[in-house]
């Protein structure tokens, strides 16, 4: 006899559709949803970190981007774990040890050392302003291995870059299938996020921009659940403020989480039915949370401003040496503008100009999605979709302007660079994603993000092989 939804039942009581073939059962279904999940987690988290560690095995010299600088900060917390080393502190003569045997300094070796004023400006270790969300994980990760496996404490700390990064592919796909993006669409976008150019080698170096993606998985998490009570946004905002202290690059970022995790939690309370008075007093506890994490970070730079070795300069003079200027405050944040809105497709680590290209498609559908879904708003995409893509742009333009407008204060430099968008150009690349909910978008999205963690790996093997 057929049912009311057109179904057929058997003799033995089994659901069958119209064709005469069993229904699985919604739970076996979700079953299976979940083990395809937890397989995927485990081979992006598989594949990436076997990147990482060829990689950084692989590339015998230093990264441009301060490793030197993050690996003495981890080797003074490996000397020291319960105190921070003084801001201005000169570098650690192993540190020196250590990039003349890289080679990075023409003219010396493992036999005539370079001294440190080499290394370094004036011998300061420049970083140690920030605060160690990355550096104490790093220095236990790098001593685990140095003294289980006989890896040396340089190898041991790009090796926590690559678990770091390998954990947050994993966290980025949890973070969209929370969002209940796909499963074809979260794993395409899980595949660019660590994909893009320069992430893989970040991920291969010591860096604190390895964590990235973590904190891009974490915030999708975030948005994807049900905060109920004031302690939820406690908690929310507590975790902003340390995703906030790893560079300050991360601030702006950190601030959209606590602004859409807030606005998030409104829209599912409802707030129809309320006063204006109400409405306004929710949105504003909502922003003023949101500033927390600044708060948070020029408290942290206050305090550690307190330890500057006298007569030191924290930066050691590279951001003035370096990249002094004679440009006004409006003319750098032009320059930063055009750098950041243009992060991945100038170049890449190794180099290939098929990633470079892949890049430029990436930022610009990114970019894009952040402009189309802000301005079409929550009746296209959804509330929260439209909450990450305006948080997104918020973000952006906040970091636009807050990054040179800080070194051109503390310095009177122009030191911003492409990396610290990345954090909100994740975002961005998540929010895309989830607008993949059609057949042909979804495994659109597959493709390309398959596509362009096979050219990122095909150029680490060609260079490293």
């Amino acid at each position: 006899m057929r049912t009311t939804g057109g179904d057929l039942r058997s003799r033995g009581g089994r659901a069958l559709d119209i064709q005469g073939r069993a229904i699985r059962p919604l739970t076996s279904m979700r079953v299976s949803a979940r083990l395809v999940d937890i397989v995927v987690v485990l081979l992006l988290f598989s594949v990436v970190l076997t990147a990482c560690a060829y990689q950084a095995f692989g590339y015998r010299g230093v990264g441009s981007l301060d490793e030197a600088a993050h690996f003495d900060y981890i080797l003074k917390l490996l000397r020291n774990p319960f105190s921070l080393p003084p801001v201005g502190s000169r570098e650690e003569a192993f540190t020196a040890l250590e990039v003349s045997c890289r080679g990075q300094i023409p003219g010396f070796d493992c036999v005539n050392v370079a001294p440190v004023d080499a290394v370094a400006p004036r011998g300061v270790n420049y970083v140690l302003m920030y605060a160690p969300v990355f550096y104490y994980p790093a220095a236990l990760v790098s001593a685990v291995l140095h003294h289980t496996v006989g890896v040396s404490y340089w190898n041991g700390a790009r090796l926590a870059s690559g678990l770091f990064l390998a954990l947050g592919a994993a966290a980025f796909y949890a973070g969209l299938r929370r969002l209940r993006a796909p499963i074809a669409a979260a794993i395409g976008g899980a595949c660019v996020a660590v994909a893009i150019p320069w992430m893989l080698f970040l991920g291969s170096t010591i860096n604190p921009d390895s964590l990235a993606p973590l904190a891009a998985g974490v915030a999708l998490w975030i948005f994807g659940s049900r905060l109920r009570g004031r302690w939820a946004m406690v908690a929310v905002t507590a975790v902003a403020a340390v995703i906030g202290l790893v560079k300050p690059n991360f601030v702006p970022f950190a601030s959209v989480v606590v602004l859409c995790a807030g606005l998030v939690r409104l829209s599912d309370s409802g707030t129809a039915s309320v006063s204006l008075r109400t409405w306004i007093r929710a949105r504003t506890g909502v922003v003023v949370l949101a500033m927390v994490p600044l708060g948070v970070q020029l408290a942290w730079n206050g305090w550690r401003m307190m330890s500057l070795v006298p007569g030191q300069l924290p930066d050691g003079g590279l951001n003035t040496t370096l990249m002094g200027t004679s440009m006004s405050l409006p003319a750098a944040i032009v320059q930063a503008a055009g750098t950041l809105l243009d992060p991945i497709s100038r170049d890449a680590m190794p180099d290939s100009g098929l990633q470079r290209l892949l890049g430029l498609i990436t930022q610009t559908v990114a970019f894009g999605w952040v402009a189309v879904a802000s301005a079409r708003g929550a009746a296209s995409f959804g509330a929260r979709d439209s909450l990450i893509a305006r948080g997104a742009g918020l973000g952006i333009l906040a970091t636009i302007v807050y990054i040179p407008t800080v070194l051109y204060i503390s310095y009177h430099s122009i030191g911003t660079q492409h990396r610290y968008i990345f954090p909100l150009l994740l975002l961005a690349i998540a929010g895309a994603t989830l607008s993949c909910g059609r057949i042909v978008a979804r495994w659109v999205c597959f493709a390309f993000g398959i596509g362009m963690l096979i050219v990122a790996l095909g150029a680490i093997l060609a260079t490293y092989g």
